[in-house]
């Protein structure tokens, strides 16, 4: 493990240790102002089809962000992972309490019978969950690169939201040559146009 992930391990730690010491009703109540903020955004108004991450735990909580959309006539699509290949692929879902089970790594995804495959660059907007975010766009995750592998491989230009507490977002992390930047982080506090994709 080369010093940069040693360094972003221990980042990472940290901040999943004072995530985790947040009262579930703050964490909803942030989650909403941050939903809430998305809905107002020009590039969700005009989306007609937006990706998301189904949070668990103590992330940013995106059930009731995929709920408006879908009650906005939105497609939505959702990730499930592939092990064996170590990718990051995508559904589209129509109802989640029916649809969704606790699948790869404990977090929701389509069951396989409801499963309808899409590619990410069907997708208007992008929702990308992190563990610790800096102001140039730059996240890290829980470790296992599936998102920066997924991105890295997208051909269209697709706007790329990532969710955040304020409270992830440092100034700078220690980034590597496979890390990919998002173009836009919002949280509670601010919306941050990072532009550090091309």
């Amino acid at each position: 493990m080369g010093m940069t992930e040693v360094e972003k391990d221990v980042i990472r730690r940290e901040m999943l240790k004072r995530r985790q010491s947040y009262l579930s009703q703050t964490i909803h109540d942030l989650s909403r102002i941050i939903g809430t903020r998305l809905l107002e955004m020009k590039e969700y108004k005009v989306a007609s089809t937006i990706s998301s991450y189904v949070s668990k735990e103590n992330e940013v909580d995106t059930r009731w962000i995929i709920s408006e959309a879908l009650a906005a006539k939105k497609q939505v699509l959702v990730p499930f992972v592939d092990i064996s290949s170590h990718s990051l692929n995508f559904s589209e879902i129509r109802d989640p309490q029916k649809e969704l089970v606790s699948g790869t790594f404990s977090v929701l995804e389509p069951k396989v019978s409801f499963r309808r495959p899409a590619s990410l660059e069907d997708s208007d907007l992008n929702l990308i969950p992190g563990v610790a975010w800096d102001e140039r766009g730059f996240r890290i995750g829980y470790g296992g690169g599936y998102y920066d592998r997924c991105l890295t491989k997208l051909k269209r230009r697709v706007p790329c939201v990532g969710l955040a507490f304020d409270f992830q977002v440092l100034p700078q992390l220690p980034i590597s040559v496979v890390d990919v930047g998002v173009d836009m982080i919002l949280t509670d506090r601010r919306l941050i146009r990072s532009g550090s994709t091309s």
